[in-house]
């Protein structure tokens, strides 16, 4: 019982995997995501993620534009 449930399992985390493309944003998108998040309004602990996602968004667009 436990070997088909640890099966099961299995299978349902492998047709959750991402499959990673080496696509990449562009200056231009870039620059949209962090106009848009400018703009919103953010409470809370919503705060802290908002800032190092666009720490790091600012970071990439920076390294681009080099």
């Amino acid at each position: 019982m436990i070997k088909r449930f640890i099966k099961s399992v299995m299978g349902l985390i492998e047709k959750t995997k991402l499959k990673v493309t080496d696509e990449s944003l562009t200056v231009k998108e870039l620059e949209f995501i962090l106009t848009k998040l400018r703009t919103a309004e953010y409470k809370g602990s919503d705060f802290e993620m908002y800032f190092n996602i666009l720490k790091k968004l600012t970071s990439g667009l920076d390294n681009l534009k080099k």
